[in-house]
């Protein structure tokens, strides 16, 4: 195998398993996170700062089910809160039980049954979903290196060449004739059969 195919191969090769591990750490870290340490809210009532276009999960104290919690997350116009029960979300002590997007900067008024806390999804971005995303992309980027070094090695392969005859067509060969010998008449002779053979 060449030079060229061999290092594309061993290269996309450490890329890919390095941008798996970093993956690996990337969820580790988005799964391991306290919402309490980074909630922007944390009660039964009062106001939540927002920026435009954000986005934000709200937690539930766990000792109290969906069905149990009554949230509103508004300002004078518009209920920003959306129930959404995904135990995917859940987070030690505190279960999902909705989010919110916003379209305006500025404060909103929260009123709950339950206490509640809430979090900016950003911060799953900065604590580790950045790392599994970068980590995927090397990971199709490696792959996508290691096709391409397989191609490349299967195509700088010796081609093995074969010569072709056509068929009815007899090489000339040369026999090698003893010194002093020159071709006679070729005699024919008829062997009869002995009888009761």
């Amino acid at each position: 195998m060449e030079n060229g195919p061999k290092f594309t191969l061993i290269g996309s090769g450490i890329v890919t398993l390095i941008a798996i591990v970093i993956a690996i750490v990337g969820v580790i870290d988005t799964m391991e996170i306290d919402v309490e340490e980074y909630s922007i809210f944390k009660g039964t009532d009062g106001e939540v700062e927002v920026v435009k276009g954000g986005t934000y999960t709200v937690f539930v104290n766990d000792e109290f089910t969906c069905q149990q919690t009554e949230i509103s997350v508004a300002d004078d116009l518009y209920e920003y809160f959306e129930a959404d029960c995904d135990s995917i979300m859940d987070e030690e002590g505190w279960r999902a039980i909705g989010v919110f997007y916003t379209d305006t900067n500025g404060n909103l008024d929260v009123q709950s049954n339950h206490e509640i806390l809430i979090i900016d999804d950003m911060t799953y971005l900065e604590e580790g979903a950045w790392s599994v995303l970068g980590g995927c992309c090397f990971v199709c980027i490696g792959l996508i290196g290691l096709i391409i070094g397989a191609a490349w090695a299967y195509s700088s392969k010796p081609v093995t060449q074969m010569v072709v005859m056509p068929q009815g067509v007899q090489p000339q060969m040369q026999v090698p004739v003893a010194p002093g010998y020159t071709p006679g008449n070729l005699v024919i002779t008829q062997q009869e059969e002995e009888p009761g053979a």
